[in-house]
């Protein structure tokens, strides 16, 4: 008996346990009963939208939000564009709010957004772990063309018509665009958000600074290996080789420029090569820009086959996670294929001026060609590609490590340094700040016209155009690159484009290849030929040779350019259209 009534003991205890020791069903806060909202603002992609600014409001009267155990008039959305508010509110008026005679409100607003106001639906509250859970789901935000998007579009349109036309020097103008989209956000933003295009911590963030530092340290090693005077032996090797023969000259000077922008700067390839090139040319009898100009496409197809070839590669590899191994792979081939493509071209386009060259030079001229092509500094260059050859092995195991290609070239740059040991004064004059200066400024550009929604409205014309067809994107990607880098340029439309293709690459299935990043590699790298002021290697080599009373005009170039890009871009996208 005495265990039966233990038992109905046990079980009465049970049954009124709860009674006796309540559940804390709603934790207390300093106001009241705690409640949580959760939620994620996203655009109208899905794509979520960070710092937008979230207000909740009870009967239409702002109510405080705890943040870090402080109250907060709002709260901001995260990277994700997720949020989580955690409110106190008396228990007459929670009460009240579950059943349906108090409001509760959510106010979502953020520059260059149209605000949203959302119903909180009590009903759907939920209890987890003790709390009030009511979970909102995705409230997706609308963009909002005010005068900060109209601003920013045309400060962008001036400053690449002003870098296109050469009014001004680049890095000022792009600067004077950068300067200016800050100073309308604090002035003119300061008193109506429709003027607010991003502020000072926003453009800072949009500066990829990998980038920057994988620039800077390549300019510094390829500085020092100039001194040597290899690439002007490299170019006399060649004119020995071809045996006065100059159709096959102008196709090792073009195998020799694309070697070497692969793995060096092709502005600095083009600096060190032109004058040689100069030279070459008047002993064989031809004009230079028979070989100047085909050295300027080589070095712009070269520069895709590796991550530290070229600026735009540069960018594209930054702010995509790409690796050096990962050009390698994907791009390398059709750096073979399109330079293999412009030296049939060469032959189309310059045969019959290629005929009329002299056989070859003279003794004396041929004795004054080898001196000037000696290499100066035999200790120097053995230093140099030692620690060059190391990078390169860094850059290639550096992925293992998740090591960022900027700290490869900074190790081997500044191992060269230490171990060089020349001027400090002297290699940071040979460091070109005011091309990094221009780089920095078109960031923050891009990242202002980003905050507006144009790259948005962009990626949006191609998507709706191309749908769900990788193939046509691509195809749209790769000739849209090509023909604008050749009229704006290609550094410049690079840093514009990089969050276009971000975008299509998340919502175009089968783009999580990578495959619009390579489009836009090759579009923009060779789209450089189109025009003489397509790329900086371009303007330096013309520059050079207009400075030796040799101009490079730009019909001339363009007579060449058009074909020349058409067909090595047409080669690169039949190629990625198979492998991918």
């Amino acid at each position: 008996m005495s265990k039966g009534f233990g038992a109905v003991a046990i079980l009465a205890l049970l049954l009124a346990w709860p009674a006796i020791f309540p559940m804390p069903v709603e934790a207390q806060g300093p106001g009241g009963p705690a409640l949580t909202i959760i939620g994620r603002a996203v655009d109208e992609h899905g794509m979520g939208i960070p710092e937008a600014s979230v207000r909740v409001l009870v009967d239409g009267k702002p109510r405080a939000i705890l943040v870090e155990g402080r109250e907060e008039d709002q709260a901001q959305t995260l990277s994700d564009g997720s949020f989580v508010l955690r409110l106190s509110l008396p228990e007459g008026e929670l009460r009240a709010a579950r059943e349906g005679r108090v409001e509760i409100t959510l106010a979502l607003t953020k520059p260059s957004y149209a605000p949203r106001s959302l119903d909180v639906k009590m009903d759907q509250i939920a209890q987890m772990r003790g709390r009030l859970l009511v979970d909102v789901g995705e409230v997706v935000l609308e963009r909002h063309r005010n005068a900060a998007f109209f601003i920013a579009t045309a400060t962008f349109i001036v400053v690449l018509a002003l870098i296109s036309l050469g009014v001004i020097h680049e890095t000022m103008a792009s600067l004077a665009g950068a300067v200016l989209l800050l100073a309308v956000t604090y002035m003119a933003g300061a008193a109506h958000p429709d003027f607010y295009i991003l502020d000072f911590e926003d453009a800072v963030e949009s500066i990829d600074f990998d980038a920057i530092f994988l620039v800077m340290a390549m300019m510094i090693m390829v500085a020092l290996i100039g001194k040597t005077g290899v690439f002007r032996w490299l170019a006399f090797v060649a004119y020995r080789v071809a045996r006065g023969r100059v159709w096959y000259l102008a196709a090792l000077l073009t195998v020799i420029a694309a070697l070497a922008s692969a793995f060096l700067d092709n502005v600095t390839v083009m600096l060190l090569m032109t004058p040689i090139t100069i030279e070459i040319a008047l002993i064989m009898g031809i004009h230079p820009s028979f070989l100047i100009i085909p050295e300027m496409f080589s070095s712009n197809i070269g520069g895709t086959a590796t991550l530290v070839g070229g600026p735009p590669c540069i960018m594209v590899g930054s702010y995509a996670g790409l690796g050096f191994s990962d050009f390698l792979i994907h791009m390398t081939p059709i750096a073979f294929i399109s330079t293999a493509v412009l030296i049939v071209m060469l032959k189309l386009l310059y045969g019959r001026e290629y005929e009329k060259a002299r056989a070859g030079a003279s003794p004396a001229m041929l004795k004054k060609l080898e001196a000037d092509s000696r290499i100066t500094d035999p200790v120097l260059l053995r230093k140099a590609l030692i620690t060059f050859g190391l990078t390169i092995v860094l850059f290639l195991i550096g992925d293992l490590f998740h090591m960022p290609p900027c700290v490869a070239a900074l190790i081997g740059a500044t191992t060269l340094l230490i171990w060089v040991r020349p001027p400090f004064e002297e290699m940071l004059k040979e460091v070109s700040w005011t091309t990094l200066l221009f780089f920095i400024a078109l960031f923050i550009m891009a990242g202002g016209i980003g905050e507006v929604g144009l790259i948005q409205m962009a990626a949006e014309a191609i998507e709706q155009k191309a749908g769900d067809n990788l193939a046509l994107a691509t195809t749209l990607v790769t000739w849209l690159s090509g023909l604008a880098s050749g009229v704006i340029g290609n550094v410049p439309f690079t840093a514009a484009m990089l969050p276009l293709v971000s975008f299509l690459t998340k919502g175009i299935p089968g783009a999580e290849s990578g495959v619009l990043y390579w489009a836009l590699v090759v579009g923009a790298c060779f789209g450089g030929n189109f025009t003489v002021i397509g790329s900086e290697s371009n303007m330096v080599a013309a520059s050079l040779a207009d400075q030796a009373g040799y101009r490079i005009s730009f019909g001339d170039f363009l007579k060449v350019g058009i074909p020349v890009t058409i067909a090595t871009i047409l080669s690169a996208m039949i190629w990625l259209l198979i492998r991918y």
